[in-house]
Parts: structure tokens; sequence; C-alpha cells
């Protein structure tokens, strides 16, 4: 099954779940993007991509935008507070653009060692997954995008997500 068949396959599986999405092209890729309502408990959205990175695989990747137009000042927090925030979290992490000023989180799930059935039960599986860790990051990170507390205060309190 080409990468084209697998995104119109998780589009169905997507739809069959009630998520709202739609198809897209992001630099000449085909992707899917599930978009949030503007609110500080979920991501700005979650992008779905494949990409090869090499070793005769292929990775769906899960994109996920939690804050924009970060502050140089803020960025500078969070890149203090990365490193160690990123630590308890076993699939993907929490990085930053730092010229666009944007955090987001990043998972990648390799899918040619599964069945076609193992596959989207793990797609299935792992959307909840990384829709839960950026909900929970964007929590817990929230009063330093705000600029509320410094990432010293931050790391003084129990901040860190254990996945």
């Amino acid at each position: 099954m080409d990468r084209t068949e697998m995104l119109s396959r998780i589009g169905t599986m997507l739809d069959k779940a009630g998520i709202q999405f739609e198809f897209d092209d992001v630099n000449g890729r085909d992707v899917i993007v599930l978009s949030f309502d503007d609110d500080d408990a979920l991501p700005a959205d979650i992008t779905l991509s494949f990409d090869d990175p090499g070793f005769e695989c292929t990775a769906l990747n899960y994109f996920s935008i939690i804050s924009v137009g970060i502050t140089p000042e803020i960025m500078e927090e969070l890149l203090m507070i990365l490193p160690d925030f990123n630590l308890g979290i076993r699939l993907g992490g929490f990085g930053v653009m730092t010229d666009e000023g944007v955090l987001y989180y990043n998972y990648s799930l390799m899918t040619d060692a599964l069945d076609e059935a193992s596959m989207f039960k793990s797609i299935s599986a792992c959307l909840d997954v990384v829709t839960a860790v950026s909900a929970e990051g964007k929590k817990r990170l929230l009063p330093l995008l705000k600029g509320e507390k410094t990432a010293a205060q931050l790391m003084q309190e129990d901040y860190q997500i254990i996945v």
C-alpha cells in the first residue's frame, strides 16, 4: 500500500471515529491535519505524514504544534527546561523552532514491520497518546508560555510528564 493510500485509509479511520481533519499538501508532502479549537487544553493541531528516514523503513510522523508566536525571552526559558522536561516522555519529545517562535511535540511510528490490521490499531493508539501527551505538555508548560513563571520556578515543581 503506498503512502497516499495509507493516508486515505487513515482518513477513513478518523472519519469513522468522528474526528475532524483535512487532507493538505505541505512542502510537496501529502498530510492529514487535525485542528483543534483555540483551547489552552489542546494542541493547536496535529499533522500526520509519512516520512522515509532511510534504513528501508517508513515512519508515520505525528507533529503537533503546541504554541506559536513565542517571544525570544520565553524561548530562552523553554530551551533551559525542555531537556529535563523530555526525560519522562518515552514516546517522542517536545522541541522548539527558535526562529519561528514555535513549540512542538513530535513522535514517529515505524510502520513497515506491522501487518495492516496491527498498523491501524497502532496508529489509533498512538494518536490517542500523542494528543494526550501534547495536551498535558501544553498544560504543564502554559505558565511559562504565558510568562507567569520562569523555567527555574517550574523546575521546582512537579512539572514533568511520565508516560
